[in-house]
């Protein structure tokens, strides 16, 4: 892993960390993210219920709420991998269990967002913090602006879709190989939404960095400008002093009125020098329009 996806993960990780950090007090609330977590997770069904993640905490607060709330330990389907971690629960009676909890009927084939589950209004910012801390991926900000939620399920990934639009946070949505993902790339609606599931600290630090990558495009904009401006600059006047050497070359020097003789030598003798500033230097000063008519006739003639 390079520097740059160990930030990324970094960010995260610390991101999940603090939507973990804030256990919900009530009951339904608690409910509510224990189904986010594990509705969105690899697997829902009454034959297994899996999730995989690069944060183990993540199955150890889940563990917690389920021994809380439905009275089942998933602590010992836990399990360490190499580079993530997973729990993956495949005893039948204990998923029936689980799904029986949340009010899942025997026969569903499919398993949608019940709505009787969210019983006060902080249920539905409890449950998305769920569905973050089971599927969603945040990136570094000095990288890139993206957040997404990668859902195992088309019928769940769309009731998300709509479940975000109900909260005023709408998404965007595509296919990627068996998935579907629920994302935002928009720098202020990624910002909203670490701000709803209570990752304040990356809000802030997401938003500053929005701030200090906005005021350096707007620098190397601005010395983007400034030197295209001078090499026009620059490009011009070359222009007016071969003009002015060729009718010089060519004895014309003394057609030329006082005025234009003036301005003549003064870009000679000041070859990079702005019309602002060849104007102060005319005596008396003239205006900037001034010198340009009078540069302009000595290239047309």
């Amino acid at each position: 892993m390079n520097h740059n996806e160990i930030k990324a993960a970094t960010f995260n990780r610390n991101t999940k960390d603090a939507v973990l950090a804030s256990m919900p007090s009530g009951r339904c609330c608690k409910n509510s993210r224990l189904l986010g977590l594990l509705l969105f997770g690899q697997v829902f069904s009454r034959r297994e219920i899996r999730m995989v993640s690069e944060n183990p905490t993540v199955f150890h607060h889940a563990a917690k709420l389920a021994k809380t709330l439905v009275g089942t330990d998933l602590s010992p389907y836990i399990e360490d991998l190499s580079n993530q971690h997973k729990l993956c629960v495949r005893d039948e009676a204990l998923c029936a269990k689980i799904l029986d909890h949340f009010g899942y009927p025997e026969s569903a084939t499919s398993y949608t967002i019940p709505e009787e589950v969210f019983r006060c209004d902080k249920c539905r910012t409890e449950f998305i913090k769920g569905v973050f801390l089971s599927c969603g991926n945040v990136s570094d900000p000095e990288k890139s602006y993206h957040l997404e939620m990668t859902v195992a399920y088309f019928n769940l990934s769309r009731e998300l879709l709509y479940f975000l639009k109900g909260l005023s946070f709408e998404a965007k949505y595509t296919k990627r190989s068996s998935h579907y993902v629920i994302y935002y790339k928009e720098s202020e609606k990624i910002v909203d939404f670490l701000g709803l599931v209570g990752a304040t600290q990356e809000n802030f630090e997401y938003y500053n960095r929005l701030i200090e990558k906005d005021i350096r495009n707007k620098i190397n904009r601005l010395n983007n400008c400034e030197t295209a401006n001078m090499s026009k600059q620059i490009a011009t006047a070359t222009k007016q002093i071969d003009a002015i050497n060729r009718i010089f070359s060519a004895g014309g020097k003394n057609s030329l009125s006082d005025e234009l003789l003036e301005t003549a030598n003064l870009r000679l003798e000041h070859p990079e020098a702005s019309l602002i500033e060849l104007a102060q230097l005319h005596h008396p000063p003239v205006t900037k329009s001034c010198v340009n008519r009078r540069l302009n006739k000595l290239l047309n003639m």
